[in-house]
């Protein structure tokens, strides 16, 4: 219809127009809503309840002993009848090659740093010789032993084929499930500490809890000055080796020790943070005779926290100590001692950890400048002024969806996969850092 040249017909077409539209506004707005069906589950949490039911029947959880117990039953007898099928060609790794897995721990080789190992969560130990560059970078170690999680290396600074690794994630006290989280696979069995004094070619029990399996080992240090003298922060509390993991002895009971680090300059100072998903004595403790007697830590550190603590010491000026505190589901803070300890003061309030504070956060302090401090989180953070403020030096958000070019990254320049777990200054280029994260 042409309206052109003609007033009182364009006037009485709009006319209209308005007062359709007016009507059907009213319709809509005066229409019951319609309530859709509500939302049915997604089926994946109860496939993997039953997964883990399956595998537990008759029992309501998978024994301590279970795991091993069925690793043995298959050594002796399964094996035998498949011993045609190992003469075959053996196996050939086909990929994927452009996806990572959450990983927990990271050690140099202290003679050579191009060799780096790598605990997975539910890989086993990996390892590099070219400094972790390359598509064929990493090797599966395999220690003959039914290793899923590995939480902790040490690596003697001596003799380098000397390796030990602790096994088990284990975030809630007698709980190797995952603590408050729903995803029933995240954590996993641990078999106490396994040895190598060749490099990794074959491996040894030294802690072991092959029947205990739902306890697990966070944190190794070796003494600087005497390898033969090992600690070990367990879901159990601390143990000490002095015969180089021949035997241990448990020197600090309170559970969930998550980290423990020695003073390089006196190892007889000995430092270790405690709790987890709000465990008994959540605390930072301090040994000044080898772990003979222990001080709480309470001058400047939250009297108390539901997370998860994790401290760094100066290599050079150990008196300047860091501390990481959080509890479950948000940081408290990071706080600085510069008297070995002593005392202490908040320097940040940021919620470095936010809802991880019981799964994956760390703090790292540069080797050379006591000042300049790496935290990590869900995102990696860096100060200049020894923790009073941090930039954020990554996004994880910035992640590239869809198929990773082998050898190319997953995101821009700073991308970090979320979830970060410890971190390592290269030994000999302090620009260079490795972080370990949940891809």
């Amino acid at each position: 219809m042409v309206l052109r040249n003609n007033p009182s017909k364009r006037r009485r077409a709009f006319g209209l127009l308005l007062a359709g539209s007016l009507l059907a506004s009213f319709y809509f707005l005066t229409k019951p809503m319609e309530t859709s069906a509500p939302r049915s589950p997604s089926g994946a949490m109860q496939a993997l309840d039953f997964f883990a039911a399956a595998r537990a029947y008759p029992n309501a959880t998978i024994p301590p002993q279970g795991h091993y117990r069925a690793f043995e039953y298959s050594k002796s007898n399964l094996q035998k009848k498949n011993a045609a099928l190992r003469t075959t060609e053996p196996w050939q790794l086909l990929g994927p090659k452009n996806i990572g897995g959450r990983t927990n721990a990271i050690a140099f080789n202290p003679l050579n740093p191009n060799t780096i190992y790598i605990g997975a969560a539910s890989g086993g130990l990996w390892r590099s010789y070219s400094g972790g560059v390359g598509v064929e970078a990493w090797e599966y170690v395999d220690t003959g032993f039914p290793v899923l999680g590995v939480g902790a290396i040490a690596i003697d600074p001596v003799d380098s084929n000397v390796i030990y690794i602790g096994t088990g994630e284990v975030y809630g006290y007698q709980n190797s499930l995952g603590g408050v989280t729903v995803r029933t696979t995240r954590g996993s069995y641990g078999i106490g500490i396994l040895k190598t004094t060749d490099g990794g070619a074959t491996w040894t029990k030294s802690l072991d809890w092959t029947q205990e399996q739902q306890r697990g080992v966070q944190a190794l240090a070796l003494d600087p000055s005497n390898s033969s003298i090992i600690y070990a922060g367990t879901t159990e509390g601390t143990y000490k080796s002095t015969n180089a993991g021949v035997s241990w002895t448990l020197v600090h009971n309170v559970p969930m020790a998550m980290d423990v680090d020695l003073n390089p300059l006196d190892p007889n100072i000995v430092f270790v943070a405690c709790g987890d998903l709000g465990s008994l004595g959540a605390a930072v403790y301090r040994s000044k005779d080898a772990g003979a007697t222990w001080q709480k830590l309470t001058n400047g550190l939250p009297a108390n926290y539901t997370g998860k603590t994790i401290v760094a010491i100066h290599p050079l000026e150990p008196n300047i100590i860091y501390a990481d505190v959080a509890n479950d589901f948000r940081a408290i803070g990071i706080y600085r001692s510069i008297d070995g300890g002593d005392s202490w003061e908040q320097r940040s309030s940021l919620d470095i950890a936010q809802y991880q504070g019981w799964y994956s956060h760390f703090v790292i302090v540069h080797p050379f400048d006591p000042e300049v401090v790496i935290a990590g989180g869900i995102d990696l953070w860096k100060s200049t002024n020894g923790g009073r403020t941090f930039t954020r030096k990554s996004n994880w958000a910035a992640w590239r969806f869809g198929v990773v070019p082998i050898g190319g990254p997953e995101g821009p320049a700073n991308y970090s996969h979320a979830d970060h777990h410890a971190a390592l200054y290269h030994p000999i280029d302090p620009d260079i850092i490795y972080f370990t994260n949940d891809g």
